[in-house]
């Protein structure tokens, strides 16, 4: 099994296969009944700024589109400044997020939600006490820090999650929004990643659904 590469073939997972690109998970109820909402009712357009990296980033910033919201963002890496340009989405630097007076700016932009995913960058206080500000991690039960899958790996763990956390200033220590836990059968961490990127989809929706 191949890491996701393309903005195509992560739109397959975020769209689910349906007509619009609208995640299944807003499309289906319990028990499979559709539901007649659209995404943009089930939460309210909001303005996010929006800091990520890697194919998991890339999951998570299409599912904010495909939500309808009004989105920023701030590139870790090629993958998401690539994503954000086909998006055609502004953008800033990611340096702005070392920059005190360039942050200030940021914060009077009127954002709604600050969401991190796969960002390498330890966001300031000075951010965080002034937007609302979550972050993805997997296995957070577990293995906060870095190279989480790796870790479960090394410890022949199955259990892997996906959670949604509030960020404070230490590093994965925030209250956690909603983990969701699926058992994966990948021995590398491509593999694990490619079992838990439709997973990176479910938790962003459901996350901000409960905020």
């Amino acid at each position: 099994m191949r890491d996701i590469h393309s903005i195509g073939q992560a739109f397959k997972i975020v769209s689910g296969g349906t007509a619009k690109g609208v995640p299944e998970c807003l499309l289906y109820g319990k028990g499979g009944k559709k539901q007649e909402s659209s995404p943009q009712k089930l939460r309210g357009k909001i303005k996010i700024l929006f800091y990520g990296g890697r194919q998991a980033g890339m999951i998570v910033l299409l599912t904010l589109k495909a939500l309808g919201q009004d989105v920023i963002v701030i590139p870790e890496d090629e993958i998401i400044k690539q994503t954000a340009k086909d998006l055609s989405l502004i953008t800033f630097d990611k340096k702005t997020l070392s920059d005190e007076s360039k942050m200030d700016f940021l914060i009077t932009q009127g954002f709604d939600l600050f969401v991190c995913c796969h960002g390498r960058k330890i966001i300031k206080k000075q951010l965080l006490n002034k937007i609302p500000s979550i972050n993805l991690h997997p296995c957070l039960y577990k293995y906060k820090g870095a190279t989480p899958i790796k870790r479960m790996l090394a410890d022949r763990i199955t259990k892997a999650s996906v959670a949604c956390h509030h960020m404070t200033e230490k590093v994965d220590d925030g209250e956690t929004i909603i983990e969701v836990f699926k058992e994966v059968t990948g021995r590398t961490e491509v593999e694990v990643y490619n079992e838990l990127y439709p997973v990176y989809s479910e938790v962003i929706i459901r996350a901000i659904q409960k905020l």
